[in-house]
């Protein structure tokens, strides 16, 4: 299996509700549960879209190029699309409390945050394993963290055109028309954004063309 890489993109809601606004309170959806993570590397950046990453290890054992390799087609991360040598997922929430203008309701102050999680390969080089090699390995997983670096601004894209877009929506005349107008143009966004994933990795071969190909 060459190497690769894949993203996988959802979409979590949350909206605070204030009063001022006719129609039925929309429900908070779930957030999801993220994967279970190592060591994550940063805290929630006080910015708008604010961004947290965290890191996801699977451990895979040899000294030769050929174990490793096929150490990663056994235990990378898998998909309905097969399995991967390493995977982006990332979240998007947004939200925002009702307020009135005009005797119509309008999103108020939006809020978007992202969520990224890296699922990539751990090697710990035995004595036995080559200087060579451990070199290579070296140079293929920074290789490869540049590719999921770039699905990480795909997400962080993504969630900026969603902040401008549901502060730039109009006012509405119920709370339901306005929920439902953010959902859509939401979703429109990210519709777009996932095309913009299979675009990046055409182009990249998957990382293979930024220098992620093993052995």
């Amino acid at each position: 299996m060459k190497s690769r890489s894949r993203a996988l993109i959802i979409l979590a809601v949350a909206i605070a509700v204030l009063a001022g606004c006719s129609g039925t309170s929309p429900q908070e959806s779930p957030t999801p549960t993220p994967r279970p993570t190592l060591a994550p590397t940063s805290t929630p950046a006080k910015t708008n879209p604010s961004v947290l990453e965290n890191y996801v290890y699977y451990v895979i054992v040899g000294s030769t190029a050929a174990e490793l390799r096929a150490q990663m087609d056994r235990l990378g991360p898998a998909d309905q699309f097969g399995r991967f040598d390493a995977y982006t997922r990332w979240y998007i929430n947004w939200s925002y409390p009702y307020s009135t203008q005009g005797g119509q309701c309008t999103t108020g102050p939006v809020k978007v945050a992202v969520r990224v999680t890296f699922t990539l390969p751990q090697w710990d080089p035995p004595s036995d394993a080559s200087q060579e090699l451990v070199d290579k390995w070296n140079a293929y997983l920074a290789a490869l963290q540049v590719h999921e670096d770039g699905h990480k601004e795909i997400a962080i894209q993504a969630a900026n055109e969603i902040l401008h877009t549901l502060e730039g929506l109009p006012p509405h005349s119920t709370r339901d028309e306005l929920e439902e107008a953010a959902d859509t143009a939401g979703e429109s966004v990210l519709d777009r954004y996932r095309q913009q994933e299979i675009t990046y990795d055409q182009s990249a071969n998957h990382g293979a063309t930024q220098g992620a190909r093993f052995p």
